[in-house]
């Protein structure tokens, strides 16, 4: 790191990552920001790929169940979202008493949390997505 703050930190850390005890499971979205010091210690790590078109609908049905087959294959191709994206949406919608009536929730507010709840992902304004890297240490 060019910052001495910050590879202050990293060394701090990494020493305790070298002294834990123990079973480190962590996850990032942002693996290319992570100091590579920091991955060679991993004894395993894996790639989790954004969900495909076929899982984003099923989720889209399964948390919204009114929703036109149409309306979810839609709202699917058009925003690339993981599950916890999908959670923030619905949980901004129950905040903002849009998702009490099914009847009142529309096509365009669930299309319209959606693509909020995704934005700054990877630095992405809008829908998006990256790969999620988990890393194990033991």
């Amino acid at each position: 790191s060019d910052h001495p703050t910050e590879t202050n930190i990293i060394a701090i850390l990494l020493q305790e990552i070298e002294a834990f005890d123990g079973i480190l499971v962590a996850t990032t979205n942002h693996a290319r920001n992570i100091d590579p010091a920091f991955f060679r210690r991993f004894l395993f790590t894996m790639n989790v790929p954004v969900p495909d078109l076929a899982i984003r609908f099923e989720l889209l049905k399964r948390t919204f169940p009114f929703l036109a087959d149409a309306e979810a294959q839609s709202i699917a191709q058009e925003v690339r979202f993981a599950p916890a994206h999908l959670e923030r949406a619905v949980r901004q919608m129950q905040l903002l008493g849009e998702s009490k009536s099914p009847e009142r929730l529309r096509l365009d507010i669930i299309r319209q949390r959606l693509v909020m709840a995704c934005r700054g992902w990877n630095g992405v304004d809008g829908p998006g997505g990256v790969e999620q890297t988990m890393g194990f240490i033991k």
